[in-house]
């Protein structure tokens, strides 16, 4: 299943009335490539770019991109600061290969790049792969879909023990997508299927590992009440749902598709795509035992909604929290 990244729906409601306006001050934008994929005059090029980038430790900065190369199926590139240097490292889609890659790279301790890809491989549900700065491919691992989960569309993390961690949103034994971590082998484990009872189910965003060892990380739909949920995971593969997205006009938030933050009082800082007073959002907090607290809601303006926004939006600064049982805001960093 495909789904429109980001929010252009409310770009457009809010470009028509006017609110989307952001003032920066003293800042330059420069535009350092311009992506013109075309199969007969520019094939080598990459289309459509969905993921951030990564700093090497070469300085230059690597991508993906989820179309165009010489397959139009997606590639891997890399691009000095100033623009320059712009090579095409990798091009997806060969047979056996994995193809249109959603998520960006993470450089590992050994200097390789690893990632990710939505579909492809031998089996039809993306691949695992590595590959150098250089522009070595490696196929780490394929997919399966039916046990080992498909359309892998969040970046990996590699955790303390060396290993990678991710997650893949569709399939596996419950159908609602699967949680893992690889070698730098290939050797896959499967820690966690998404999708029984109230269980989360596809997880669209990356994992963090926490600084008490566990990884946390947001699911898109499922839950209690089917708006997404937030969990913890152990690196051997022990789950725990700390809190359920609400979604609706609640300004507790739903459909959860970014990647979550520690901050350094050791909160987990993340977003919600909708949900909250007018549907359009949240920023939120919550911490390791799940104690969960919305700090700002994404109002459209009085004249869209035909409503004033309601006050738990409108004034986070009051101590409003949302979790699944009302409690005061903590007002130190939160036990793990």
């Amino acid at each position: 299943m495909m789904r429109t990244r980001g929010l252009s729906l409310l770009m457009a409601v809010a470009g028509l009335v006017g609110w989307f306006t952001v003032r920066v001050n003293a800042q330059t934008l420069t535009t350092l490539h311009t992506f013109q994929w075309d199969s007969g005059s520019n094939p080598t090029d990459g289309a459509q770019p969905l993921a951030g980038l990564v700093q090497g430790t070469d300085g230059l900065l690597y991508g993906t991109t989820e179309f165009g190369g010489t397959n139009a199926l997606g590639t891997v590139y890399s691009i000095a600061t100033n623009g320059t240097s712009y090579h095409t490292l990798w091009h997806f889609g060969a047979p056996g290969d994995g193809f249109s890659p959603q998520a960006g790279l993470i450089q590992a301790h050994d200097g390789n790049f690893y990632g990710t890809t939505s579909g492809g491989g031998t089996d039809g549900g993306g691949i695992i792969y590595k590959i150098s700065p250089g522009g070595v491919q490696t196929i780490l691992h394929s997919l399966t879909g039916n046990t080992q989960g498909s359309y892998s569309v969040a970046g990996l993390v590699q955790g303390s023990d060396s290993n990678f961690y991710g997650v893949a949103a569709h399939d596996g034994l419950n159908g609602g997508g699967t949680a893992f971590k690889i070698t730098s082998a290939g050797t896959l484990t499967v820690l966690h299927q998404f999708g029984a009872g109230v269980d989360g189910e596809e997880p669209s965003a990356g994992l963090v590992q926490a600084r008490d060892g566990n990884f946390y990380g947001t699911t898109y739909r499922g839950g209690a009440d089917g708006q997404g949920d937030f969990f913890r995971l152990s690196p051997g593969g022990v789950s725990a749902n700390l809190h359920s997205f609400k979604g609706g006009s609640n300004p507790n938030g739903g459909y959860p598709q970014a990647n979550l933050l520690q901050g350094t009082d050791g909160w987990l800082y993340g977003t919600t795509t909708g949900g909250g007073d007018s549907g359009a959002g949240t920023v939120f907090r919550i911490s390791t035992n799940g104690v969960y607290t919305t700090l700002h809601c994404t109002l459209l303006p009085a004249a869209v909604m035909g409503r004033a926004p309601r006050p738990a939006c409108s004034r986070p600064a009051m101590g409003i929290s949302t979790g699944p049982h009302t409690m005061a805001v903590p007002v130190t960093a939160p036990s793990s």
